[in-house]
């Protein structure tokens, strides 16, 4: 590369999804530079879990709560699968339907009065039970606001650090 690309180069931020999990850390080495296996950027495997669908309590009111809704939520688990992608075993690697069961368990079994409050459990609960890096929870409540909004939400990330 000419020396006057790497210097325009030089000056965007790199990426923030490497950054942010380059700043992890990992007690397997999976979100840590991995220079000696010919990374020279931090190793960021994920978990997708996109389109579940469960009703939950979620609502201010006791009224809202009590109608359970469905909400959406989409998960990435982020977690060093190259055990799992060499070995081709489901013990290397987290399995997507516990996962599932634990979101689907979080979300339906107690009243949430905010869609902050979801995501953060959500993201809490698979960080306790699983060995992940860090979670990160869309919550999306459809039609909060009926005919004007199609859906209200937030995105909550969560590492391993905020469970110990």
């Amino acid at each position: 590369m000419p020396l006057h690309d790497r210097q325009e180069v030089g000056r965007f931020p790199a990426p923030n999804r490497i950054d942010r999990h380059a700043r992890l850390g990992s007690r397997s080495g999976g979100c840590a530079p991995d220079a000696e296996l010919g990374y020279p950027f931090a190793v960021a495997d994920v978990i997708l879990l996109e389109g579940i669908q469960v009703p939950a309590a979620l609502g201010v009111t006791v009224a809202e709560r009590r109608h359970r809704r469905p909400v959406l939520l989409d998960l990435e688990v982020t977690s060093d699968l190259r055990p799992a992608g060499r070995s081709d075993s489901i013990r290397q690697t987290i399995h997507y339907k516990r996962i599932f069961e634990v979101v689907e368990d979080v979300a339906s079994n107690y009243e949430h009065k905010l869609v902050e409050a979801l995501g953060d459990r959500i993201a809490r609960a698979v960080l306790s039970k699983f060995d992940a890096d860090a979670v990160t929870v869309t919550v999306r409540k459809p039609q909060p606001i009926s005919g004007v909004l199609d859906y209200a939400g937030v995105r909550i990330t969560r590492t391993r650090e905020d469970v110990s």
